[in-house]
Parts: structure tokens; sequence; C-alpha cells
């Protein structure tokens, strides 16, 4: 919970290339898992400035997926 309570919604206008890159990393590696999200959007990302980790959140739409779906590259090309 202080992990949460210390983390803030990215804003994509600030993000450097590097940070840009490592969210979308993230997301293939979720992926990998075989979870799709079906909402991202800078209000279910937050960064943690301690860590200086970004995190998804609100996974209330997501659904398990066979990780080779073309679903999963639809959300990943939306970032």
């Amino acid at each position: 919970l202080q992990l949460i309570e210390d983390s803030r919604h990215i804003d994509p206008t600030r993000l450097t290339k590097k940070e840009k890159s490592f969210i979308v990393n993230q997301l293939r590696a979720i992926h990998n898992f075989g979870v799709l999200h079906n909402d991202i959007s800078p209000r279910n990302i937050l960064y943690e400035p301690k860590s200086r980790n970004y995190f998804f959140i609100d996974f209330g739409l997501s659904e398990i997926v066979d990780n080779k779906s073309p679903k999963l590259r639809k959300e990943e090309r939306r970032l």
C-alpha cells in the first residue's frame, strides 16, 4: 500500500524515450504470461520515484489469452 501512496500517474508528454521503452518492455513481459490489460492509459500506469519503477494498475478489464494472440500486439501498438 505504501508503494501506491508514494506513486504518481505518468505524464506521457514528459517521458524519455528510454522510459517509454521500459514501459513497453514491461507490457510485453505481462503479455508473455498471456495477460491482456485492455485498458492501457496514463491513469493506469504509475511511477514510483523511490524505486524509479513503473507499474501497471487496474486489471479489471484484463483477460487471459494465448500469448501468440494478435490482440496482444494490437495493445502494444497503442503505446
